[in-house]
């Protein structure tokens, strides 16, 4: 018994070792392939790292004006500005809207890199548009008031602060504690001033009215709002692409599917595939 036990073992040995010999063996790295494949590695992750930085290029406009934003508006709230306020918030979901669009389709990389949803990235051309609509009325909004405030502020109130006391240093005033009889007279004079309203007397400030500092946070409100929709657009076009790369929108593509018709009629067809295949459907 313990001999055949013996002889059956040595079998499983014999066995084993041949296989390891018949079994292909994996061709061991030489020096030069690991150097090859360390800089592969190398430059793979230096790609990686400036994609990243370019998506958080992108990303840093509005993601810096929301946060300028979160800081003014319990600042302008101390002082008893309302309009800043208001202008701040308006800001804020712009810069909001415009961080969620950039981040979540022209932002790849980052996107990939905290683990989202591919799925999430799949758009129609259809939501495309109304994103690049709602993008378009923020920027006129931001634009107009912009306008607005630098005009009232330009042409109605800097000649009246001609006439304010203590020039312009109000706090401190003897004559008109806090430019109060000024500014009921530029009230009352001017009804358009009421769009950019003072600070609430007890705020230890110098300013008066707020359409001067509202005009110019509105125009940088503008720009984000230019960056969004610049953004918006490219989503469009992202969204109008087939899933070969191709977009399927626009003049180029319907000269190109016009004259492919015209060439079928004639019982030619000399379409690519992607035409074939878009304008059977």
């Amino acid at each position: 018994m313990r001999i055949a036990c013996a002889v059956a073992q040595l079998a499983i040995r014999h066995n084993h070792r041949a296989y390891l010999h018949q079994r292909p063996q994996r061709p061991r790295p030489t020096p030069s392939t690991r150097r090859r494949s360390a800089v592969m590695d190398a430059r793979e992750r230096c790609t990686k790292a400036l994609w990243v930085c370019w998506d958080l290029v992108k990303l840093a406009p509005s993601t810096g004006w929301l946060i300028m934003c979160c800081f003014a508006i319990p600042s302008y709230s101390a002082i008893g500005w309302v309009t800043p306020v208001v202008c701040a918030v308006f800001s804020s979901i712009l810069a909001i809207c415009a961080t969620y669009d950039i981040f979540l389709f022209l932002s790849p990389t980052v996107y990939t890199l905290i683990g989202g949803d591919d799925a999430k990235t799949n758009l129609t051309q259809r939501r495309a548009k109304c994103k690049a609509a709602v993008a378009s009325l923020f920027f006129v909004a931001s634009a107009l008031m912009c306008v607005v405030f630098l005009v009232v502020a330009y042409t109605v109130i800097a000649p009246e602060e001609r006439d304010q006391p203590c020039d312009g240093e109000c706090e401190d005033c003897e004559e008109d504690r806090n430019c109060k009889a000024w500014v009921r007279g530029v009230e009352k004079k001017h009804d358009i001033v009421a769009i950019c309203p003072p600070t609430k007397g007890s705020a230890k400030t110098d300013a008066t009215f707020s359409c001067l500092a509202d005009g110019w946070w509105m125009m940088v409100t503008s720009l984000i709002g230019l960056v969004w929709l610049v953004a918006a657009y490219c989503i469009v076009r992202k969204a109008g692409r087939g899933a070969d790369g191709v977009t399927r929108r626009g003049f180029g593509f319907l000269a190109q599917l016009l004259m492919s018709r015209a060439t079928l009629s004639r019982g030619i067809d000399d379409r690519p595939a992607r035409v074939r295949s878009f304008g059977s459907s």
